[in-house]
């Protein structure tokens, strides 16, 4: 999914690709505080079906006119070219590629400089982002929150542990 408003960049990982999964995952790329103007997709039955549960006007592309529909299919092979990146330069295998796609995506959409000098980051929420930048697949240190977790540690080993970073969590609307 592509916001051509702030270049915002999201992919998402589904079971089926039917009208159901299209629909939660547009109402989640755009969250509950942003009116859709116009979508433009293709003509998907599932994306005009979601489209229609959602009412929100939408353009499509013309059929076998690939040029038409240029910007998208641009976008999806970001994506593709960006989750491969990511999962190489981890060392994982493809089973991890869904997580893969999702930290890519939020790292593009909070470092890369648009056209317009910010971040996509930047342009939807008004600030850069704050948090650290950590690559996908790194070897990280956390403490655990739950003391469930805590009760777990052994005395020895200390207050951190170990574990593999896979993404950000990311709110609805982004």
């Amino acid at each position: 999914v592509y916001d051509r408003a702030t270049h915002w960049l999201q992919g998402y990982p589904v079971k089926t690709k039917d009208s159901a999964d299209t629909k939660l995952v547009l109402q989640k790329f755009v969250g509950t505080k942003i009116t859709v103007k116009r979508i433009f997709s293709d003509n998907s039955g599932e994306i005009e079906k979601a489209c229609k549960e959602l009412r929100w006007p939408q353009d499509t592309s013309r059929p076998h006119r690939s040029e038409t529909n240029g910007v998208a299919e641009r976008q999806v092979q970001k994506v593709r070219a960006g989750t491969a990146a990511t999962l190489i330069q981890s060392g994982l295998c493809y089973a991890w590629w869904h997580l893969a796609m999702l930290c890519y995506c939020f790292l593009r959409n909070v470092t890369e400089i648009m056209d317009f000098g910010k971040t996509s980051y930047e342009k939807r929420y008004g600030s850069p982002f704050r948090g650290e930048l950590i690559p996908f697949g790194a070897h990280v240190k956390y403490y655990p929150i739950s003391e469930e977790q805590r009760k777990k540690q052994h005395t020895l080993g200390g207050q951190l542990r170990d574990a593999l970073f896979v993404g950000y969590v990311q709110r609805v609307g982004g």
